[in-house]
């Protein structure tokens, strides 16, 4: 919101209500959709997230160290592990 602050402020929110209210109206009006309308429109949603963090929120490539990026994964890994071990 630090970048696009004025458009946000001006009529961005009320682009985000105006969505929120059509698709209310659209789910209680129609019939449900098939699977695989949902499951590439939820594709859509997490494609333009993942856009949207590599291109805002992550630093540039000079300010970025692949060595902390190894460390976090690999305690990802142990994370990850420590809980499958714990539900068996």
């Amino acid at each position: 919101m630090e970048n696009y602050h004025h458009p946000f402020k001006s009529w961005g929110r009320y682009v985000l209500i105006a969505a929120l209210v059509a698709a209310f109206t659209i789910d209680f009006f129609t019939e449900p959709a098939n699977e695989l309308v949902s499951d590439v429109l939820i594709a859509i949603l997490a494609g333009s997230l993942i856009f949207n963090i590599f291109k805002e929120e992550l630093p540039s490539p000079e300010n970025s160290s692949f060595r902390w990026f190894g460390a976090g994964a690999i305690l990802y890994l142990v994370l990850l592990e420590g809980s499958l071990l714990l539900e068996a």
